[in-house]
């Protein structure tokens, strides 16, 4: 596309395109650093054109061919240029070193810290004469320089979203303004003298700003020690009914503010207190005069997302070789979004996905819905070219490890996130649930596709879906202790989660001792006695101690979800009555592609979110045929009746009331009290985790928050989850025409609902799982009966027709790993068995635009791993 001097046919040329032309005004939509159909930006070869009629980008050859008829456009073509480095960039970076618990803000981490420069180009591009106008030119019409202008100028989509800025908020307490503080109670001003009440920790201290109890926090995930005696301080004046939920964190106090934590239920978090200088002073304490001397958790985070796990994990120290080439091609970090990167990395080691997207990648964009930045397809297509073509391969590796351009998906992050409050936002995520959510958001678009699909695609990629790949059925027995009867469940699944048994350890001896040897370490900061012969440490004496981690077999991960489960309130129709039961787990089916998850993060006992710090080596064979292959009913084997309801449920229902043990769980979590009290009663208090799975499924629904009205009776989830009574409420016109704009028929829609009890979620659920014989399905709903299987064993029948099945023996293709004390924070990396031409196989390290080759891949710290089936397919 020649670049020319403005003529006068010319300028008449593009005069008579004038009536097209639009300005953008604030609140549009406009499409100026990423193409629609690549992932192309400004600095691609050539640029990006970004049309005046649309505002959507096109790269140089879709510009010609994809715009749909549209003239004029504006070009932009940027180049980086290496800036020579000098003394002052050093003091500068040391003096804008992170200050907030962030990514892409001010203060934060810069996701685009670079020692290069931007040089900038722009162009008008007038079709269908394929010719440019370098910009400015004030000869050209004010409309179309107005336009280019505020094209340029206007906030990205991207930008809008803020998906390349986050930062952790922090609110104003509502206790501070009236917060009770006992009267005489004064704290010494001496820092020096400030001890733990309980334990006589001197560091990690809270100061109670109701009574001015000292106490330490509790121990975090960053190195810091801790009993929790704040807490409990708290939690035991709550009993006697005081309510003194603020403290400010010692050591912190400066004219410039504190840490202040609020332990109250319904915020439990940190806080601002607006009025902490005077709560100091009415303690004794001046906080002008105060200077900072403990990290600030904030600080504290921030060191921890700087070093996370690096070492091992990334495999920090080696001389790792940067590589280049098709199908290992890095993905930007777009703020917060390397778990993103990851799983689709992962995702894009199948040949199956460049079956799906990359082969046919021009069908799916010539088959694309008008809104091609939101279409799921499509954008996934354009990332597989991005990743498995050469159009972003580097000529020289080692700069592309670092400062090249590398693919940015910001379309299809926006695409996955539409509709997902947590998947929307910039906050970290698990990279599990958004590589479920993903396989879900495809299975929903294939089904709606279903025709586009048919005409555009060849019969082998139109074969070639991925979500029935990672599917599998599992088959729960239960067998009740009191008359040996038995019941067995199936349920499809995605994902093989299994616990790690810290009791299974193989190095149990040198894990103690190492734990002893850090305890004796923590003694001798607070300068408690080391040795049980009473004599004192030195204070100032080194303490640095190696931790020794647990190392756990993966075949004894595997024997504990393989093995019985005890039940000890367990309803058996089979003897009208509660007692006892042993619970077992299998697979009945083995899928082509098998995700396994490693449990690493829990809750603990004090409801926060720790990390278990284990290693377990996992194999790159993996045969689990043997251990866990279902066999179904036993000869021999009595199954229960299929009455389970417990006699009675409806009178209790309507006596029901939340546990508060489940409730207090919920709101110390950071849920509302009401949500968490309709989660409890809508779980039958079952546990704390049913019921926060609950709240994550409703909390954005009207009514969420309102208080419960327990005056009337209160549903079994047995009733909510369909029957006749939940059958009975006509469904909304718009949660019918919502499934519909899905792909279903309004009655099939309409019956799904009724079914759910109006759950446009679950009603969707329902109508994917049964989507092979619809009308069959709702016919069957008014025949409860109907749906037990005649052996026995009950189920909804897997979504997508018969599941791939084999004997269960597996390669390992990829894992990721994450790096940090929970798993809405940290980083997250790819390691892929990359095949080469030669047929040989060598492991990669992905993280985020940097891909190098792997000396040591860290295959005992993953946290999500894919196996490919090594056996060929049956179909169940």
């Amino acid at each position: 596309m020649e670049l020319v001097t403005l003529s006068d046919a010319l300028l008449a040329d593009i005069r008579s395109s004038l009536p097209s032309v639009k300005v953008p005004g604030a609140y549009d939509a406009v499409h100026n650093d990423e193409c629609i159909y690549s992932t192309d930006t400004p600095f691609a070869p050539g640029g990006i054109f970004i049309s005046l009629t649309t505002w959507r980008a096109y790269n140089s050859e879709d510009v010609l061919c994809r715009a749909g008829g549209d003239r004029l456009f504006l070009n932009l073509a940027f180049t980086r240029v290496q800036r020579e480095a000098k003394a002052e960039d050093a003091a500068a970076a040391a003096e804008t070193k992170p200050t907030k618990l962030a990514i892409g803000v001010a203060g934060g981490f810069d996701a685009d810290a670079s020692a290069e420069t931007t040089e900038k180009s722009r162009a008008l591009l007038v079709l269908p004469g394929r010719v440019r106008v370098a910009l400015p030119c004030a000869e050209l019409p004010e409309l179309v320089l107005r336009a280019c202008e505020a094209i340029e100028a206007h906030a990205s989509v991207h930008d809008q979203a803020q998906v390349g800025a986050w930062e952790e908020t922090v609110q104003v307490s509502k206790y501070a303004k009236d917060l009770v503080q006992e009267e005489g109670v004064r704290i010494s001003a001496d820092p020096s003298t400030w001890v733990c009440a309980d334990s006589g920790l001197r560091e990690n201290l809270w100061l109670n700003l109701s009574d001015g109890y000292i106490g330490s926090g509790r121990a975090q995930a960053y190195g810091v020690g801790g009993t929790g005696a704040a807490l409990r301080h708290y939690e035991q004046l709550a009993a006697q009914g005081k309510h003194y939920p603020l403290v400010v964190k010692l050591g912190t106090i400066s004219a410039k503010g504190a840490d202040v934590y609020s332990y109250a239920p319904d915020e439990n978090d940190s806080v601002v207190d607006p009025h902490l200088a005077e709560h100091l002073a009415k303690l004794g304490i001046n906080a002008m005069a105060l200077e900072k001397t403990e990290k600030t958790v904030t600080e504290l985070q921030i060191a921890l997302n700087q070093s996370f796990e690096f070492d091992q994990i990334t495999e920090a120290g080696r001389d790792l070789v940067p590589l280049s080439a098709p199908g290992l091609v890095g993905i930007a970090n777009l703020g917060n979004s390397c778990y993103l990167n990851a799983s689709l990395q992962l995702l894009f080691a199948m040949p199956e996905a460049r079956a799906r997207f990359y082969e046919p990648a021009r069908s799916w964009f010539d088959s694309a819905r008008d809104d091609a930045s939101s279409d799921l397809q499509v954008q996934l297509a354009k990332l597989a070219v991005g990743l498995l073509s050469s159009r972003y391969v580097q000529p020289e590796p080692a700069a592309a490890a670092t400062t090249a351009d590398c693919v940015q998906p910001r379309m299809l992050k926006a695409a996955l996130g539409k509709g997902h409050v947590e998947f929307a936002s910039s906050r970290q995520q698990d990279c599990l649930e958004l590589l479920q959510h993903l396989l879900d958001r495809l299975e929903r678009a294939d089904h709606a596709d279903k025709a586009r699909i048919a005409s555009a695609l060849s019969p082998a990629a139109a074969a070639s879906a991925l979500p029935p790949l990672f599917k599998f059925e599992v088959e729960e027995r239960t067998a009740c202790g009191q008359t040996g009867a038995v019941r067995y469940v199936r349920r499809a699944e995605t994902v093989l989660s299994l616990p790690i048994p810290l009791a299974a350890a193989s190095n149990m001896d040198a894990v103690r001792a190492s734990e002893a040897a850090e305890s004796a370490a923590k003694r001798q900061r607070v300068g408690a006695p080391a040795a049980a012969d009473g004599a004192a440490a030195d204070p100032v004496a080194p303490v640095a101690v190696e931790r020794v981690r647990p190392v756990i077999a993966f075949d004894a991960c595997v024997g504990a979800l393989a093995a019985d489960e005890e039940i000890d309130d367990f309803y058996s129709s089979a003897a009208k009555a509660k007692g006892r039961a042993t619970k077992r787990l299998r697979l009945v089916s083995f899928p082509r592609y098998l995700l396994v998850q490693m449990r690493r993060y829990y809750v603990g006992d004090d409801w926060t979110a720790r990390k278990l710090d284990a290693r377990v080596p996992a194999p790159e064979r993996l045969s689990l045929e043997a251990v866990l292959r279902a066999h179904g009913v036993q000869h021999g084997e009595t199954l229960m009746p299929d009455d389970d309801t417990p006699p009675a449920a409806a009178a209790a229902a309507a006596r029901a009331e939340p546990s508060e043990e489940i409730v207090a769980a919920l709101v110390s979590m950071g849920f509302s009290h009401n949500g968490s009290r309709r989660a409890a009663l809508a779980t039958g208090n079952a546990s704390t985790e049913a019921s926060m799975e609950w709240v994550l499924s409703h909390m954005h629904e009207d009514g969420f928050d309102d208080p419960l009205d327990t005056t009337q009776p209160t549903a079994t989830p047995a009733a909510a989850g369909g029957g006749a009574a939940a059958a009975a409420a006509e469904p909304s016109v718009e949660s019918v025409e919502m499934l519909a704009g899905m792909g279903f028929g309004a009655q099939h829609a309409a019956a799904a609902l009724k079914h759910t009890s109006g759950d446009i979620e679950r009603a969707a659920d329902w109508l994917f799982s049964h989507m092979d014989d619809l009308d069959g399905a709702i016919k069957a709903l008014d025949t409860p009966a109907a749906s037990a299987a005649a052996g026995g064993e009950r189920g909804t029948t897997p979504a997508g027709g018969p599941l791939d099945d084999g004997v269960g023996e597996y390669e390992l293709i990829g894992f990721a790993s994450h790096m940090g004390a929970n798993l809405g924070c940290g980083h997250y990396v790819a390691h892929v068995r990359h095949q080469q031409d030669d047929g040989t196989a060598r492991w990669v390290l992905f993280n985020d635009k940097k891909v190098a080759l792997s000396e040591a891949p860290p295959l005992d710290l993953g946290y999500m791993y894919l196996y490919r089936r090594t056996t060929p397919s049956t179909k169940l």
